[in-house]
Protein backbone atom coordinates (compact mmCIF):
# COMPACT_ATOMS: atom_id res chain seq x y z
CA UNK A 1 0.00 0.00 0.00
CA UNK A 2 2.81 2.87 0.92
CA UNK A 3 4.44 1.47 -2.55
CA UNK A 4 1.62 2.70 -4.60
CA UNK A 5 1.44 5.92 -2.84
CA UNK A 6 4.75 6.55 -3.26
CA UNK A 7 4.59 5.78 -6.54
CA UNK A 8 1.23 7.96 -7.63
CA UNK A 9 3.42 10.70 -5.51
CA UNK A 10 6.41 10.76 -7.61
CA UNK A 11 4.13 10.64 -10.91
CA UNK A 12 1.92 13.75 -9.90
CA UNK A 13 5.34 15.54 -8.94
CA UNK A 14 7.09 14.35 -12.27
CA UNK A 15 3.87 15.18 -14.40
CA UNK A 16 3.33 18.73 -12.63
CA UNK A 17 7.01 19.58 -13.58
CA UNK A 18 6.33 18.89 -16.90
CA UNK A 19 3.33 21.04 -17.12
CA UNK A 20 5.76 24.02 -15.39
CA UNK A 21 8.48 23.76 -17.30
CA UNK A 22 6.07 23.89 -20.57
CA UNK A 23 4.17 26.35 -19.52
CA UNK A 24 7.56 28.39 -18.97
CA UNK A 25 9.08 27.84 -22.14
CA UNK A 26 5.80 28.77 -24.15
CA UNK A 27 5.72 31.86 -21.76
CA UNK A 28 9.56 32.66 -22.76
CA UNK A 29 8.54 32.33 -26.82
CA UNK A 30 5.60 34.83 -26.10
CA UNK A 31 7.96 37.42 -24.50
CA UNK A 32 10.79 36.93 -26.93
CA UNK A 33 8.64 36.93 -30.04
CA UNK A 34 6.91 40.01 -28.22
CA UNK A 35 10.68 41.71 -27.92
CA UNK A 36 11.57 40.76 -31.60
CA UNK A 37 8.24 42.73 -32.64
CA UNK A 38 9.33 45.81 -30.34
CA UNK A 39 12.38 45.86 -31.72
CA UNK A 40 11.68 45.92 -35.65
CA UNK A 41 9.12 48.51 -34.92
CA UNK A 42 11.98 50.46 -32.92
CA UNK A 43 13.89 49.65 -36.09
CA UNK A 44 10.96 51.55 -38.21
CA UNK A 45 10.97 54.68 -35.76
CA UNK A 46 14.25 54.75 -36.13
CA UNK A 47 14.41 54.84 -39.84
CA UNK A 48 11.88 57.09 -40.34
CA UNK A 49 13.74 57.76 -43.87
CA UNK A 50 13.13 54.39 -44.44
CA UNK A 51 9.93 54.34 -43.68
CA UNK A 52 9.21 57.40 -45.80
CA UNK A 53 10.36 55.42 -48.89
CA UNK A 54 8.70 52.85 -48.21
CA UNK A 55 5.28 55.09 -47.95
CA UNK A 56 6.03 56.39 -51.17
CA UNK A 57 6.32 53.18 -52.95
CA UNK A 58 3.16 51.98 -51.45
CA UNK A 59 1.55 55.44 -52.39
CA UNK A 60 3.38 55.09 -55.89
CA UNK A 61 1.95 51.61 -56.64
CA UNK A 62 -1.49 52.49 -55.14
CA UNK A 63 -1.48 55.68 -57.55
CA UNK A 64 -0.47 53.23 -60.03
CA UNK A 65 -3.46 50.80 -59.21
CA UNK A 66 -5.89 53.57 -59.32
CA UNK A 67 -4.85 54.99 -62.65
CA UNK A 68 -4.38 51.73 -64.13
CA UNK A 69 -8.36 50.76 -63.08
CA UNK A 70 -9.70 54.30 -63.88
CA UNK A 71 -9.77 55.25 -67.14
CA UNK A 72 -8.44 59.20 -68.28
CA UNK A 73 -10.68 61.40 -69.71
CA UNK A 74 -9.07 61.34 -72.80
CA UNK A 75 -9.82 57.71 -72.91
CA UNK A 76 -13.27 57.99 -72.19
CA UNK A 77 -13.43 60.69 -74.89
CA UNK A 78 -12.01 58.00 -77.51
CA UNK A 79 -14.67 55.08 -76.33
CA UNK A 80 -17.35 57.68 -76.97
CA UNK A 81 -16.35 58.51 -79.82
CA UNK A 82 -16.07 54.69 -80.74
CA UNK A 83 -19.00 53.87 -79.91
CA UNK A 84 -20.83 57.61 -81.27
CA UNK A 85 -18.82 56.39 -85.02
CA UNK A 86 -20.46 52.62 -84.95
Amino acid sequence: MVVVVVVVVVVVVVVLVVVVVVVVVVVIIIIKSALDTIYICSLWLLRPVDLGLTLLFVTTRTNFLVTALHPTQEQMRAGNEAKETN
